[in-house]
């Protein structure tokens, strides 16, 4: 039988397996599969230990090519799930700035406020996780937004074209040591600062000026909220540009439902008669997240979507991050020598790769830098662009499921601050490399892939791993073969 025919037959027949056997049968399966298929003359491909009574091999010798590459022209965080602001220093890849971006809904439309005097007013956010440098304090400003945003427009972390008014609407005033207690007044020369919390449900109270919340009130007068967008396009969340210090950047909810901590609040009275009205910030309006990163020493040199840092500038490390499009590239040159070596035909029984993640304390304290998680593969062509399949993106799907698939995304979440490595299950994919003609008419084409943030409208994680040039614990392909003639 031809030797590309066979082995597609045993892949096809051990995914299927794979998916619809108890682990015992299937091993029993593969067992009886591989034995049958066995012939005198067989080799032992990079002269690997052979596993006597399976016939399956392993290697972990194969060669593989890192760089650090930056492709962030297409990450979308319009409607994130989450509003994502701060700055933090980061101390292997720089500064990081982030600003959200979203509309204010009226939540009583048609309401009367002539005569309204602002007593005062706040925005709460409500927030579940901070990132950076938790023990430093941190600044944040509100501003206004001064061009009308469209749901329908898919905003990227790296959009610049919505404009806002420099004037401060509004600046946190809390302190560490007292949260939510004002001590001083917004237009005050003092620093205004708080300290985060990660992991941790918390909220934030930003005093707004007098005139900001007044203005919204007289664009809101007797208005539905269609009438009020219309004049009123919304806020803007970032750093305190007077604060130069780290900190931090907080993820903070939407409003939701009955759910309010995140909210506008103006307090007024008329006349003797005190009342307040209330504003939403909902995920369903537009919105989005935009990531500044102002990156140092090698990593500098990533300008633009396209521009590459190979791991020797950069002690034989590269990177990944969320929301700014720094991600890794992998390719494994010689992987189609696999191909009918000898007229011996490989069938690929597992193909893991290992992804150390560095987490040498301070700079890469994991507990203070949290690993990018998860993290997924998708394959890329020669000039640095994503692939694409007919079924979209071409991600890398995970064991057993075909590579012209969609929806069983091969990742690795490494969710826990002693996981040091991303470990991704790439069998199919190799299985699909070795599978294609031998006369580059093949639809899978072994241009490489890249390691990426499953994640990127409202994370800025990042991870420093381990290139296969690292001096120790470098990447590696482990690779369980079976070889059938």
């Amino acid at each position: 039988m031809i030797l590309w025919m066979k082995r597609n037959i045993i892949i096809s027949t051990i995914n299927w397996w794979a998916k619809t056997s108890t682990p015992i049968v299937f091993l029993f399966f593969v067992v009886s599969i591989i034995i049958s298929c066995k012939k005198s003359g067989d080799f032992n491909l990079g002269n690997k230990k052979q596993e006597s009574f399976t016939g399956i091999q392993f290697t972990d010798t194969f060669s593989i090519i890192n760089e650090t590459l930056l492709l962030n022209d297409s990450l979308v965080s319009a409607t994130s799930s989450f509003l994502n602001f701060g700055y933090y220093q980061d101390p292997v890849m720089g500064n990081i700035s982030c600003e959200a971006y979203c509309a204010l809904t009226l939540l009583n439309p048609g309401v009367s406020y002539n005569g309204a005097v602002v007593d005062s007013a706040y925005l709460y956010l409500s927030y579940s996780f901070a990132y950076g440098d938790t023990t430093s304090l941190s600044g944040v400003s509100i501003h206004e937004i001064t061009s009308q945003m469209d749901l329908s427009v898919p905003y990227k972390t790296t959009s610049n074209f919505v404009t806002y008014n420099s004037a401060v609407d509004g600046v946190l005033q809390n302190t560490p040591q007292a949260p939510l207690t004002p001590f001083t007044s917004p237009q005050s020369s003092i620093p205004f600062t708080y300290q985060s919390f990660p992991n941790s449900n918390d909220s934030l109270k930003i005093p707004l000026t007098q005139s900001f919340a007044s203005e919204i009130l007289s664009k809101a007068n007797n208005n539905a909220n269609s009438d009020f967008n219309s004049i009123f396009y919304g806020i803007v969340i970032k750093r305190n540009e007077n604060w130069l210090n780290g900190g931090s950047v907080v993820r903070a909810n939407y409003s939701s439902g009955s759910y309010k901590s995140t909210r506008v609040m103006i307090y007024y009275h008329i006349g003797n008669q005190l009342d307040s009205a209330f504003f939403g910030l909902y995920y369903s309006t537009p919105s989005f997240n935009r990531v500044i990163p102002q990156f140092s020493g090698a990593l500098a040199n990533l300008k633009k979507s396209g521009d590459t840092i190979p791991p020797i500038l950069t002690n034989g490390n590269c990177f990944i991050q969320s929301g700014t499009g720094v991600v890794t590239k992998v390719k494994i040159p010689y992987l189609t020598q696999l191909q009918s070596p000898n007229d011996t035909s490989v069938v690929i029984n597992k193909a893991l790769l290992y992804v150390p993640i560095e987490s040498t304390p301070p700079m890469c304290d994991l507990q203070k830098y949290y690993q990018t998680s998860p993290v997924g593969l998708v394959e890329i062509n020669p000039n640095n662009t994503y692939k694409y399949r007919p079924t979209g993106l071409a991600i890398i799907q995970a064991t057993g499921t075909p590579q012209y698939a969609a929806g069983h995304a091969a990742t690795d979440t490494a969710i826990y601050f002693n996981t040091h490595t991303y470990i991704l299950d790439i069998t199919s994919y190799v299985q699909a490399i070795l599978s294609s003609k031998a006369d580059g008419t093949t639809y899978f084409i072994n241009d490489g892939f890249i390691i990426v943030p499953a994640i990127n409208s409202y994370q800025i994680n990042r991870s420093v791993i381990h290139s296969s040039t690292a001096v120790s614990n470098p990447m590696k392909l482990e690779l369980y073969y079976t070889k059938v003639k």
